[in-house]
């Protein structure tokens, strides 16, 4: 799969919403849902500039995705930088 376009900002790369949610097979409505609330790990960081969410980089290897389910030990996976699950 091909990596989205990501922008920088002070030396720092970032994701624009829709991309990162590409990339992780998901829809920008999930992933603002990520960012508001998180799952039952943690939130999903982001910077905003001028009201503009930007998904950080890093976030797409460090955040930890769970599976669905009622399960409080719900399994966690993570992403490559390629758009994988690992």
């Amino acid at each position: 799969m091909k990596t989205p376009e990501t922008i920088e900002i002070n030396g720092e790369r970032y994701f624009r919403v829709k991309d990162f949610a590409a990339l992780t097979s998901r829809t920008s409505q999930s992933v603002y849902q990520l960012i508001r609330v998180g799952n039952t790990r943690r939130k999903l960081k982001c910077k905003k500039i001028s009201g503009i969410p930007y998904v950080p980089y890093k976030e797409l290897t460090d955040f930890p995705f769970v599976r669905p389910g009622a399960n409080n030990d719900r399994e966690e996976y993570h992403y490559d930088t390629e758009g994988n699950i690992i």
